[in-house]
């Protein structure tokens, strides 16, 4: 059997009256002591079966006529950018290997040739 949705406070109806969904939540959870996710549920049952949180029909804001004279907006449509890779056949994310490791392999060397001089003497 279902848990039976509770009524909700006139502070609480007051926040959804005027659209302050988060400040519902937070009203309903001060009164009540339940989690963040029961709350929501019950704001949001209150919303769908209450029809609340709904602006009243006179505090509507009036469209606006259109300006004479003015063209219109262009629509630009934004297309996520793909970066190509600096070299051919890497994959998304994968960073080039360096060819640097000639130095590393003189560096090796050197020292290899010191400890050997260090202990012929």
């Amino acid at each position: 059997m279902a848990k039976p949705i509770p009524p909700i406070p006139p502070d609480v109806a007051e926040a959804l009256a005027q659209g302050h969904l988060l400040e519902a939540v937070k009203r309903l959870r001060a009164t009540m002591p339940m989690g963040l996710g029961e709350a929501k549920s019950i704001i949001e049952w209150h919303l769908r079966h209450n029809k609340l949180g709904q602006v009243p029909p006179a505090s509507k804001p009036s469209p606006r006529p259109a300006a004479v004279g003015m063209a219109a907006r262009p629509q630009v449509h934004h297309h996520p950018t793909v970066h190509s890779p600096a070299r051919p056949g890497l994959s998304p994310g994968e960073v080039a290997r360096t060819t640097g490791g000639g130095m590393s392999i003189v560096v090796l060397l050197a020292v290899a040739v010191l400890l050997v001089a260090y202990f012929l003497q």
